[in-house]
């Protein structure tokens, strides 16, 4: 599955310049797990390889600038210096087409498709969240050729012509692909599928076979988690939905409650009723009135159908496994989300 993908960005880097965003792929392996290999073959037969193992922000925005290339990045250290945080945010940057960075001699963009190698993954969730991850073994296979090999050069040389026909007759038709099934996928998923398989958008096989992978294997990791004061808010709200549904909880209460379990889990934070008001506010749950004693939070069809949104989208690392399996058993929403509980 992972060479039916890679083959599917190879056709996708030949028209790239017509597509948007831009697709990443991520490579992540031990030492002599073929990561180099990997990009070397890539370089051979993407349109425009620029293959470095090495390269700086600066070079990146002048390079993607001046001729679209597919950047290959060997070796990536994520954690190695100051500059590897600019680097994260110039890939993330760069996946968008009309994205610029303005400088004092003039503005750039870093837009285009990328591959980068790394012993680890990112630890950004919104960099992940922008590429397809494929991890590399080490292969027991001795006889394999090498990319440099003459029989390889050859066969690039000759597909690279084959893909340089299938751009000029593809060019100024291509147009992001739509597919059956792509509405259950989360929005940067879409957009990822949409264009790995705008080249071969007649080809219903292909399409599935892609659909399939990116909803298995990339769909789950998009998750980017709350941060400790709104992941912890939304647990009690859960809670409060399922064991008290159709009423209605004071926001003091939902403070109290908030400051007591995460006090149980050695948190720091402490919620005021201010700033428990506010975060449901940020969390998106608008069902709320002023009484005779103070703001509440109506527990209605519209907070149900948020906190199941925010659960799907997010994950509650607040509540243990058992906890959702506990409303799968009583909520259909629960069940459509969480599956039942295992037997």
């Amino acid at each position: 599955m992972s060479c039916f993908v890679l083959a599917a960005f190879v056709l996708y880097s030949w028209l790239a310049d017509r597509l948007s965003p831009a697709v990443y792929l991520s490579i992540v392996g031990l030492p002599q797990s073929g990561k180099s290999t990997l990009l070397e073959l890539l370089s051979a037969i993407c349109r425009q390889p620029l293959f470095v193992t090495d390269i700086s922000p600066a070079a990146v925005y002048q390079a993607c600038h001046q001729f679209t290339p597919t950047l290959l990045i060997d070796e990536v250290e994520w954690h190695s210096s100051k500059g590897s945080g600019s680097l994260r945010q110039l890939l993330r940057a760069g996946t968008g087409r009309y994205s610029q960075s303005l400088r004092v001699r003039g503005s750039a963009s870093s837009f285009g498709p990328k591959v980068f190698s790394s012993l680890e993954p990112s630890p950004d969730p919104a960099l992940n969240s922008r590429c397809l991850q494929f991890i590399m073994t080490e292969t027991q296979k001795g006889a394999l050729l090498k990319p440099d090999h003459p029989s390889m050069l050859t066969f690039a040389s000759d597909l690279r012509q084959r893909l340089l026909k299938f751009r000029f007759n593809n060019y100024s038709s291509i147009r992001p692909a739509t597919f059956p099934g792509l509405a259950e996928l989360r929005p940067r998923s879409r957009d990822l599928f949409a264009c790995l398989s705008a080249p071969v958008a007649g080809v219903k096989n292909f399409s599935q076979s892609l659909l399939d992978f990116i909803r298995d294997h990339h769909d789950p990791t998009t998750r980017e988690p709350l941060g400790i004061g709104m992941d912890a808010m939304l647990a009690i709200v859960f809670e409060f939905l399922h064991q008290h549904p159709g009423s209605s909880v004071r926001v003091k209460v939902l403070a109290q409650v908030a400051n007591s379990f995460l006090r149980t889990r050695n948190e720091r934070l402490v919620f005021s009723d201010k700033l428990a008001g506010t975060t449901l506010w940020n969390l998106g749950f608008q069902s709320k009135k002023r009484t005779n004693q103070g703001w509440v939070l109506i527990l209605d069809s519209e907070t149900v159908k948020r906190a199941h949104q925010l659960l799907k989208t997010h994950g509650i690392t607040h509540l243990s496994q058992s906890d959702l399996e506990r409303y799968a058993t009583i909520c259909p929403i629960c069940k459509t989300f969480l599956g039942p509980p295992n037997s």
